[in-house]
């Protein structure tokens, strides 16, 4: 993963422009369905890395969609580092 995301935002954003076409979905289908921005959905289909998550997943879960998540690597090692005795995995 790159430290600002970006190449990560712009696959995303790829993946869902071209499942929204497989569907043969206009943009303005996933506007009125879920209620987000037009301008949003053209940020977030560009590949915005400043989008906002839970519209994202939203959409994404519309196009059948679901991203998976994981924590790996030095970030992981540093969360772990800071949790309390209690919750650690």
């Amino acid at each position: 993963m790159s430290v600002t995301g970006a190449a990560e935002a712009q696959a995303f954003g790829r993946m869902i422009r071209e499942r929204r076409r497989e569907l043969g979905l206009r943009q303005e289908d996933i506007v009125l369905s879920t209620g987000v921005g037009r301008r949003y959905l053209i940020e977030l289909e560009a590949g915005k890395p400043t989008a906002r998550i839970g519209p994202a997943l939203m959409i994404a879960g519309l196009l059948g969609i679901y991203p998976t998540i994981s924590a790996q690597g030095p970030a992981r090692t540093q969360a772990a580092e800071a949790l309390p005795p209690s919750l650690e995995p």
